[in-house]
């Protein structure tokens, strides 16, 4: 079952997002009990110590990292610790905060606790007090309630959203948490993330589909690239924006169709069906058909952009 985080034998911490044959496809969280410095700062550091994970999927025609499940030591299942109630015994009132979100979220938008997860530094035991919450929800269905519903979730016991000044202060120092060059429209893009606080305590959701879910990309296609693409496209089909991986589909000021990819959790729900998007990404050609896709991804060697256009 993926997503899911695991351990490899070097001590490395991994978030696996896909299963591709017998490998999970993988981006690396922490090494050891690092501490410190960012998170890009950390990968900067441990680049040549993460080269042994590159390998090439012809469904990505990428360098992407991939660990075999021989190498791994141990397993994080972020639904079992929702399961197994092992919130329970979390310090710093933790206990109080993640058994208030788990069951705000459930009830609020009618999912199943059984399809709830924790992530992130609770899940992995290396959590502070001032740590977020980060929550993932499974399927794809409830993927949509949370995309349809979230903006009115602010209304619900003990939960509040982010206002508009918190919104502009909070793009304003995550410059590199998303996409987006103008601050206004950043802001737009941020209040649509599943970000908000129960009580004092922030929590973010990202919703992720079950396996069965994940026909949407077939991973086992063959595409080549075809050059760096950077222009406005038309959003003319959202269904599949409710989850990471996130795809969008649209049209250039030609009418010429692309598929747009985004392995990273900032796709999730970002732009809608009629708006115009600037998008700058690695481009593909499906071999199969010579349709087009766009990749925008965290093992992308770019700057890349999926910004509101208006």
């Amino acid at each position: 079952m993926v997503p899911m985080f695991i351990k490899t034998t070097d001590d490395i911490i991994w978030f696996a997002f896909n299963k591709y044959n017998d490998e999970y496809i993988c981006f690396p969280k922490i090494i050891g009990k690092y501490k410190g410095k960012s998170y890009f700062e950390w990968y900067d550091d441990h680049m040549v110590e993460l080269l042994k994970y590159r390998k090439k999927i012809d469904g990505l025609d990428e360098l992407v990292y991939t660990v075999y499940e021989k190498d791994i030591i141990e397993k994080y299942d972020p639904l079992k610790f929702v399961k197994n109630r092992e919130y329970l015994h979390l310090k710093y009132n933790f206990n109080k905060y993640v058994q208030a979100i788990i069951e705000a979220i459930s009830t609020f938008f009618d999912i199943n606790i059984a399809d709830i997860g924790i992530e992130g530094s609770i899940l992995l035991n290396c959590y502070k007090n001032n740590s977020d919450i980060d929550i993932l929800v499974f399927g794809k269905n409830n993927a949509k309630k949370i995309q349809r519903n979230f903006v009115n979730f602010g209304k619900y016991n003990n939960i509040s959203l982010f206002n508009s000044k918190q919104s502009i202060e909070y793009v304003k120092k995550r410059k590199n948490c998303g996409y987006g060059e103008n601050i206004e429209l950043m802001k737009k893009q941020f209040e649509r993330r599943y970000y908000g606080f129960i009580f004092d305590k922030q929590f973010s959701i990202v919703c992720v589909p079950y396996e069965s879910d994940s026909g949407y990309i077939d991973l086992n296609r063959k595409i080549a690239f075809d050059g760096i693409f950077e222009g406005v496209l038309t959003i003319i089909d959202d269904d599949n924006s409710c989850m990471i991986p996130s795809v969008y589909h649209g049209v250039d000021f030609k009418n010429k169709k692309y598929t747009i990819e985004i392995y990273n959790h900032y796709g999730i729900n970002q732009v809608r069906k009629n708006e115009k998007v600037f998008v700058k990404g690695k481009k593909y050609k499906k071999c199969s058909d010579n349709s087009m896709i766009i990749i925008l991804s965290f093992w992308s060697n770019i700057k890349e952009r999926f910004d509101l256009y208006e």
